[in-house]
């Protein structure tokens, strides 16, 4: 998702543009993913200001059952693009390096979404995904998932090292 901005650079600090974004981006494991939402950019006196309110609908993993299924989560940008080269001699410009790790244009002045919106993702997605909140997950002993039904196991079996803890249990708890 590359927007051009050489216009917007030309122009006064609170200058504004709005996008709709409707489009595909490719993680680093090759996963298509589909962004949907408003990117408003605004210039400032050193560069861009990003802000972009997403919805992502992408494929996530179960940390209970292990079943892929659609994960969908919004995502809110809040970013200063620095040019790299002055909108008007040409030249390279200097970032200084308290500024190391803010996004930068291109040499084209180019504003590209898609590193934001993959470092938004990672840090906005939960640890522990779950296909439902009551995932009952998979059987310890055979591997089935529980939430197709019940498996056909006997239950947990107590490793023998701790049985005689198991005698310090109130009967019928053990």
């Amino acid at each position: 998702m590359q927007f051009n901005v050489a216009q917007l650079l030309k122009e006064h600090s609170g200058a504004t543009r709005s996008y709709v974004i409707d489009d595909d981006v490719v993680s680093e494991e090759g996963i298509t993913e589909h962004v949907k939402g408003i990117l408003d950019l605004m210039r400032t006196d050193k560069g861009i200001w990003a802000s972009a309110q997403l919805k992502v609908s992408r494929k996530s993993t179960c940390s209970r059952c292990l079943r892929r299924f659609p994960m969908a989560m919004e995502i809110s940008i809040q970013e200063e693009y620095l040019p790299i080269v002055d909108i008007v001699t040409g030249e390279r410009l200097f970032v200084p390096e308290t500024m190391e790790g803010t996004f930068t244009l291109t040499a084209q002045h180019m504003l590209d979404l898609d590193e934001a919106v993959r470092q938004y993702l990672i840090t906005g997605a939960p640890m522990k995904p779950l296909c439902r909140p009551d995932c009952a997950g998979l059987c310890p002993t055979c591997g089935k998932n529980l939430n197709t039904g019940r498996c056909g196991c006997r239950g947990p079996v107590i490793d023998p090292r701790w049985a005689p803890l198991a005698r310090l249990l109130p009967r019928g708890e053990g």
